[in-house]
């Protein structure tokens, strides 16, 4: 048997259009963000493991990574859940989080480009990666706290329709 919120998420995914815009709330930004996070965090990883390792292939991969981050940013920068009035709280967010995936992608350059000339980890430049680091993963938090939140704030007006009998609502 389905809990109530998969019955939910079953429902609202079915109902999502092509824009990602649902009935309640906005779950394909809320997933997209997600793949978009998940890609930063595989990145970090990519990075450290490039100047700890001195694994090529690790560098590459965050190059990858960060590039295919970016297609994903500017797509989602396209969408209409930006781009309205409810979204203007959630935009301001999304333009500091990619500010800091600016500052972020600059420090490893940094990082990479030191490593690089000697072989060695600079205690200075290492330091900035890891704030940077630091910034964007805050920056990212705060960003999905308030996207989740929407969320949460439609699960139960799902369940009252629900309960009093919404039609196509089961």
């Amino acid at each position: 048997m389905k809990s109530a919120f998969d019955e939910y998420a079953d429902l609202h995914y079915a109902a999502l259009s092509e824009e990602g815009k649902g009935l309640f709330g906005n779950t394909a930004s809320a997933i997209s963000l997600l793949k978009m996070q998940e890609e930063l965090l595989e990145s970090v990883g990519e990075a450290l493991e490039y100047v700890t390792l001195d694994n090529v292939k690790e560098k590459e991969e965050f190059y990858a990574g960060i590039d295919w981050f970016m297609a994903e940013a500017e797509a989602f920068n396209d969408t209409v859940y930006l781009h309205t009035v409810e979204g203007a709280a959630i935009a301001e967010e999304y333009q500091a989080m990619m500010d800091t995936v600016a500052e972020y992608r600059s420090a490893a350059d940094i990082l990479f480009t030191s490593y690089k000339a000697d072989k060695q980890l600079s205690g200075e430049d290492f330091d900035a990666y890891e704030t940077a680091v630091d910034k964007m993963r805050v920056a990212y938090e705060t960003l999905m706290t308030s996207v989740l939140a929407e969320l949460r704030y439609y699960f139960p007006l799902f369940l009252m329709s629900r309960e009093m009998g919404c039609p196509g609502i089961s």
